[in-house]
């Protein structure tokens, strides 16, 4: 039986940590990099529904670091000696999705810090990406908060997306500016598919050629303003003289919620729902298919939705927290305040005439493609070593 079949199981990496260790540093040593030099990075939880680590860690290699995604913290208790590593922390509020009360969810948080302070004192250096102020849907968010502010404080490294992370997560808990890294969100340019034209796509969908089209793309959560959005169509008909189509898609988290949108979606002729997974093959369809993506977000921090956009050349419309994410383009995301939702179809007349420029398309293409998940990594590593 060869190597392959031994290690992997329909799908299934059955290697042991250490032995993914071993194989890291092989090919850093083939790589040309010495004992000294190499780097395990440990990353945890690792997410295969969502590129963004692949992305991120994509060009992990050419610095001397191996990537190794860990399940369990438990993985790391057994680490080879002499081992330089770094544990990277993505969603840690993915320790209560099991737990059913707060004082469960308390004692949850108690052993996830332990373990964390006995990687660190036993020489890891601990790396923390902050995606949100809290997350989605939070159960527990005193318990959330507290566990945030204390592992602000432990970690080594905070690595922010958004220039506006420190502030926006002050009134809850504070981040050491010391600590931060300043790397944004990759782009997803060469991620998806993208060769299906505009016209193309429509036909797939379904949609009229002429008529504006808005995107509302992501998991369906009470959160992401979906559903304020669709209560309002009639007002954002008011610009577009009846026209307007609202395209929605993704994948519903919470039943009763899905089932409001369903209703609001089924009671009207300019509202189009897609619910449930979107192939990654079909995301270039959704996006080119639109004139406009509309991120109606009540709260935030990143989003990943607006990289998408501005990687297939659409206009964005967002609250002003999301918008120095898309640095140096800034323009190309059209504010409204989360308050006053009628600001929102405002922002989508304006988002759709700027959209209508073929110069706007072409900026964002060139943005997405210069700041592509190679770029990014690059510039990550580059810093992260730099703290070393």
């Amino acid at each position: 039986m060869s190597a392959v079949m031994r290690h992997w199981d329909d799908g299934v990496d059955l290697r042991t940590f250490s032995e993914k260790c071993m194989d890291g540093f092989i090919g850093l040593s083939d790589a040309g990099f010495s004992a000294d030099e190499c780097e395990i990075l440990a990353y945890h939880p690792g997410v295969e529904s969502n590129p963004f680590q692949k992305m991120l860690y994509s060009r992990a290699m050419q610095f001397g670091v191996a990537p190794i995604a860990v399940t369990q913290l438990s993985e790391l208790e057994n680490v080879p000696s002499g081992l330089k590593l770094s544990v990277h922390f993505h969603w840690i509020h993915q320790i209560f999705s099991k737990i059913g009360t707060e004082k469960k969810a308390e004692a949850a948080a108690e052993k996830f810090l332990a373990d964390a302070k006995a990687l660190k004192s036993n020489g890891a250096r601990i790396i923390w990406t902050i995606h949100n102020v809290i997350s989605h849907g939070s159960h527990y968010e005193a318990v959330e908060m507290k566990l945030r502010a204390q592992f602000a404080e432990l970690a080594d490294v905070i690595h922010v997306m958004n220039p506006r992370t420190a502030a926006l997560c002050a009134p809850y808990y504070m981040l050491d500016t010391h600590k931060l890294l300043e790397v944004p969100h990759p782009s997803y340019a060469g991620v998806y598919g993208d060769y299906i034209s505009k016209s193309q796509a429509r036909l797939e969908l379904g949609l009229p050629a002429g008529k504006p089209v808005f995107l509302l793309f992501g998991s369906l959560m009470p959160q992401k303003g979906t559903r304020q959005f669709l209560h309002g169509m009639d007002e954002l008909q008011k610009h577009f003289d009846g026209e307007a189509i609202a395209l929605v898609a993704g994948k519903a988290r919470l039943g009763n919620f899905y089932e409001e949108i369903l209703r609001l979606a089924s009671s009207r002729v300019d509202v189009k729902l897609m619910a449930g997974h979107v192939d990654d093959q079909h995301i270039q369809m959704l996006f080119k298919a639109s004139d406009v993506v509309v991120c109606p977000y009540i709260k935030g921090l990143n989003s990943g939705v607006v990289m998408t956009a501005a990687s297939f050349g659409r206009p964005v419309v967002a609250p002003s927290f999301i918008k120095p994410t898309l640095h140096e383009i800034e323009d190309a995301i059209t504010e409204f305040d989360p308050a006053d939702f009628s600001s929102s179809y405002t922002a989508c007349t304006e988002a759709y005439k700027l959209g209508q420029k073929p110069q706007l398309e072409e900026q964002l293409l060139r943005w997405a493609d210069a700041n592509a998940a190679h770029a990014i990594s690059e510039q990550f590593f580059s810093e992260l070593k730099e703290r070393s």
